[in-house]
């Protein structure tokens, strides 16, 4: 249903328009972060449904739904309070619907209250007049979208692996509607001080989540998880690239960034190692590299004639990334 307004989602990219039906608003963006968030979806019930050890109870297969419906309400809702409040929900819902093994209930009532800080901090960004409202929103999508300080996946504590892959997929298409939310918003600032800082604020959150991620990738050891590992960093790497191009107001480079993850994230968590995914892996792999490289040379190119020292830091940044991440998910041939 959400491919069957692709058409209109085009009409309004063309004539740079949004129409607006009662409480909701469609724009480019949403229809196309729509499209993505039900692919994610999608996407992570082809890679599980050939999986017949692992038992799931009721609600945990009902969770991805109810999560990534209300998530796709957020984004196309038109007041700013209800797409935080909508978003607030989806979270509780991941966490009452999680089944209550060892240790996970802690894990998602952890992630749960810092989900809840980000969003009274953009309330108060929303609420506070003047330049203040731009860092305090920025900071508070910032935190809902898995930037830096916080980290957008749960980890389990015992041996410090990702935990389940409905899990951490869910985890995404909650963060990732978060960065959608957050592209709205600066284009369509509360004010002009507070949208210049709004766009300032969240461009850093996404250099440093940028560099922390490089950094992680660069003292990974090689071993038998460097694959989903590598394919964890990259979706936060992924979600750092939104996030900048959410602060220069680019919707399109906003769901490019997205579309790695939408893709290949369900396939990197699920371990797959059997010869008959081979050839899926070596696919999911490649647009794994792929699209975010293209998503960096389009924001290198935009940030270029604004920002030469931006320009240059991304970069640098950048390549070791590149190439660590090339390394470590290509094949030799390829790479």
């Amino acid at each position: 249903m959400s491919v069957l307004n692709l058409p209109f989602a085009i009409y309004l990219t063309i004539i740079n328009a949004s129409t607006t039906h009662f409480w909701l608003v469609e724009t480019p963006l949403a229809v196309v972060g729509s499209v993505l968030l039900s692919v994610s979806l999608l996407t992570e019930c082809a890679c599980l449904r050939a999986e017949k050890y692992q038992k799931y109870q009721p609600l945990q297969y009902a969770r991805p739904y109810w999560t990534t419906g209300l998530v796709i309400v957020a984004v196309f809702l038109a007041d700013p309070f209800l797409k935080i409040a909508t978003l607030l929900l989806a979270s509780i819902l991941s966490v009452v619907m999680t089944d209550r093994g060892q240790g996970r209930a802690v894990t998602g009532w952890m992630a749960l209250r810092v989900k809840a800080s980000g969003a009274l901090l953009v309330l108060a960004g929303l609420l506070f007049p003047g330049p203040a409202s731009g860092l305090l929103a920025g900071a508070g999508y910032a935190v809902l979208g898995g930037l830096f300080p916080v980290t957008a996946f749960p980890v389990e504590n015992c041996d410090q692996k990702p935990a389940d892959v409905r899990t951490v997929c869910a985890t995404f298409r909650t963060a990732a509607g978060a960065l959608l939310v957050a592209g709205s918003l600066a284009m369509h600032p509360l004010s002009v001080d507070g949208g210049i800082i709004f766009s300032t604020v969240f461009i850093g959150f996404g250099f440093v989540t940028l560099f922390v991620t490089t950094l992680r990738m660069q003292f990974l050891t090689p071993g038998y998880t460097v694959r989903w590992r590598q394919g964890y960093n990259l979706t936060q790497a992924c979600l750092a690239l939104a996030a900048v191009a959410a602060g220069l107001e680019l919707p399109e480079v906003v769901c490019l960034a997205l579309t790695a993850p939408t893709l290949t994230l369900p396939w990197f968590m699920s371990g797959k190692t059997k010869s008959d995914s081979v050839r899926t892996m070596r696919t999911v792999e490649r647009l794994a590299c792929l699209l975010p490289f293209v998503t960096v040379l389009i924001i290198l190119y935009v940030m270029a004639p604004r920002s030469v020292a931006m320009m240059l830091a991304l970069t640098i940044i950048v390549l070791p990334a590149i190439r660590r991440v090339g390394r470590d998910l290509l094949p030799t041939e390829t790479t």
